[in-house]
């Protein structure tokens, strides 16, 4: 394995935000932990499940993870009609994978799109707090491939709010709206896994991503894995280390 680091050029204090929205929709999943212990305030994962996948993905990832540690909630993806898509885009989009018939459920980056996505992951969110304890200011989003890049959307739009961002195979949403919160996203950590082989985010593409995270003076962990895969069990092993890292020492 193979890992890059950008940090910023002072550390500073984050902020905290507290998620109380009631939750109004039932496009999501709530993984708790086993011997789920009331008194203890969780860490939360928010999990992006990949294009084509819905939120059962959360129970696939999460045992790979941890069974213990956290407390996980996975909004579900717009549909393709939902992001603006016609029906012939549908069944050309995930070639090989899912059937012409099946519900596919992708992220969008039009502003529309980006708002109603916005509003499900905050209400599973509050339907989170209101099923199990939580630490407010241990919120980590998580996503593979176009959720990851989702995860670090949403964290560029709100860094106050989350201890941090893990994005497996996915790029960081570079553009004017991304930064309009410079100085907020620099105190953000993020975690961005990809495998070395893979033909989605070639080594030129990482190469000038770290250069523009350093530039920017944000914290971004960068690790490549000698794979063509989106997601391998040590990328989300590797992750559980990062989180709890920061869990226990949240200066990092």
């Amino acid at each position: 394995m193979i890992r890059k680091e950008a940090k910023p050029r002072s550390p500073e204090k984050r902020d905290q935000k507290s998620f109380a929205a009631p939750p109004k929709r039932s496009e999501y999943l709530l993984f708790s932990p086993i011997h789920y212990e009331p008194k203890y305030a969780y860490p939360l994962i928010v999990w992006f499940h990949s294009p084509g996948a819905d939120e059962k993905e959360l129970f696939r990832v999460m045992p790979q993870i941890s069974l213990r540690n956290y407390v996980a909630v996975a909004p579900r993806g717009l549909t393709f009609e939902e992001n603006g898509g016609n029906q012939s885009h549908r069944f050309s989009s995930v070639e090989g994978f899912v059937s012409r018939f099946a519900p596919l459920y992708d992220w969008s980056e039009n502003a529309p799109s980006l708002d109603e996505i916005e509003t499900r992951v905050f209400e599973a969110i509050g339907h989170a707090q209101l099923r199990c304890r939580l630490a407010p200011d241990r919120v980590f989003l998580a996503g593979v491939g176009a959720g990851g890049t989702m995860a670090l959307r949403m964290g560029a739009r709100h860094p106050e709010a989350f201890a941090g961002v893990i994005s497996f195979s996915g790029r960081f949403p570079f553009s004017p709206f991304s930064l309009t919160k410079w100085d907020s996203l620099r105190r953000l950590p993020m975690m961005i896994t990809l495998g070395a082989k893979n033909p989605v985010f070639p080594p030129n593409a990482v190469n000038q991503q770290l250069r523009l995270f350093h530039t920017a003076g944000m914290s971004v962990s960068i690790r490549q894995y000698k794979t063509a895969s989106d997601l391998v069990p040590q990328m989300l092993k590797d992750a559980n280390q990062w989180m709890m890292d920061r869990i226990l020492n949240p200066a990092l």
